[in-house]
């Protein structure tokens, strides 16, 4: 991989427009954790229920970025940021008022085909238009993410306080005026080029290999952030620690993850991609060591640090796959962003069934080895590019 020795000291316009897309999208898309309990209520609906809306919002989210993915490559990437914001936003608005179980699964599930619609062109658009700086962009466009979803707990909690379940259909009103918003900030951008259609013959694709190899180390990492997210604080508490307390370590781990994700990029400017995909995975597996075998404040420590070392792959392995396809970057992005995050919710199952069979310290400790095959999925990557090339 090539290293820069400067970075520019701004970003263009694009970059910008994308990352506050992203925040949007995001703020409206993880208001579920704070309003679960209010639904669940309302509809008398089991954990096995509620379980089950995330569980369809996943596959819906997640396997149909390949399509959209396609379909970015092939036309307008700006159109598909700028409405798949507008159209999440305001379905989402409908799920507080929606009498049944399944039109709530239905509006989540309309609600994550927006945001699987968002992200491949989304981050197309950022990497089409940041050459110089691609790393610098695409760890904006990460850490906006993370940002917005932390956020948005807290922004429907002071709707929720008033008027309760029915407080999402404030976001019927906010969605039109945000999309008023982002319409307004997409016109800064220079006028789009016409998409070139691929001729008869072209190729479009890049390397199958090497794009497998970056979604077996993606999934990895999603492996580990799936268990350590589902069991951290049931585990916490069960080593004598608090109910708040767990959760605040949980959240310090998160927001130290958005802290990776901005740094990510710029240091992969800098030192080079592979370098810092394998410095991210071998960080990982140090300080989740270091996290379960610790206590206090040497634990404290190491969930930032923690958090951080899944942060910094965000963005880079992005680059990584737009790099194994930069025919199809659209495309190349959505398999990452779809197919890699499958792991997420397939390690917490697997977490959970070890931890059923062998108690959750043992189970949680399984967890530091998987970033291995990261690893080893990096370091064949690097090998396939450079005979490739």
């Amino acid at each position: 991989m090539q290293k820069t020795t400067a970075l520019p000291r701004t970003l263009p316009t694009a970059a910008l427009v994308v990352a506050t897309s992203h925040f949007l999208l995001e703020l409206g898309s993880n208001i579920l954790p704070a309003i679960y309990p209010y639904l669940q209520a309302e509809l008398d609906l089991s954990f096995e229920q509620i379980g089950r809306i995330a569980l369809f919002g996943t596959i819906a989210g997640s396997l149909t970025q390949p399509i959209f993915g396609w379909l970015s490559d092939r036309y307008s990437s700006r159109r598909m940021t700028l409405y798949s914001v507008i159209f999440l936003w305001l379905v989402m608005s409908l799920v507080g008022i929606s009498p049944t179980y399944i039109l709530v699964i239905l509006c989540i599930v309309l609600a994550r085909l927006g945001s699987a619609a968002f992200h491949p062109p989304a981050a197309a658009l950022v990497r089409e238009t940041n050459t110089r700086a691609s790393g610098l962009a695409m760890s904006l466009f990460s850490v906006s993410g993370n940002w917005g979803a932390a956020t948005a707990p807290v922004f429907i909690a002071v709707f929720l306080g008033y008027f309760g379940l029915r407080s999402t259909l404030t976001l019927f009103p906010l969605g039109i005026l945000l999309g008023i918003l982002l319409i307004a900030l997409f016109r800064l951008l220079p006028p789009e080029q016409a998409r070139q259609l691929p001729q008869k013959g072209e190729r479009t694709t890049g390397s199958w290999v090497a794009l497998g190899l970056i979604v077996v180390a993606v999934g990895s990492r999603s492996w580990v952030q799936g268990g350590l997210s589902s069991y951290i604080p049931l585990w916490l508490i069960e080593r004598g620690m608090t109910e708040t307390a767990a959760a605040a370590q949980l959240s310090v781990i998160l927001f130290s993850m958005g802290i990776g994700s901005l740094i990510g990029g710029p240091l992969s400017d800098w030192l080079g991609r592979v370098t810092m995909m394998l410095v991210s995975l071998s960080m990982l597996i140090l300080t989740q060591w270091l996290f379960l075998n610790t206590a206090g404040t040497m634990q404290s420590i190491a969930s930032v640090l923690l958090g951080i070392s899944v942060g910094i792959s965000f963005p880079i392995t992005l680059l990584l796959a737009q790099d194994a396809w930069p025919k199809a970057i659209g495309l190349a992005s959505a398999l990452i962003m779809g197919i890699g995050w499958v792991p997420y919710g397939l390690g917490a199952w697997v977490v959970g069934q070890v931890a059923d069979a062998n108690g959750l310290t043992f189970a949680m400790n399984t967890l530091p080895w998987v970033p291995i095959i990261g690893l080893v999925a990096i370091l064949v990557w690097q090998r396939v590019v450079t005979v490739e090339g």
